[in-house]
């Protein structure tokens, strides 16, 4: 029989991988936002 935790236990982190990388994209595209304001705010 295969044993169910390591199974549970990689769920769980492709759960916090998934959610590290949404993180990642929100930072960037924030980041991307702060730029493109800046870039408007000095012309």
């Amino acid at each position: 029989s295969t044993p169910k935790l390591p199974h549970n236990t990689f769920l769980e982190s492709d759960h916090l991988k998934n959610s590290f990388e949404n993180d990642n994209i929100l930072q960037h595209s924030i980041k991307n936002g702060v730029r493109i304001s800046l870039f408007i705010t000095t012309f």
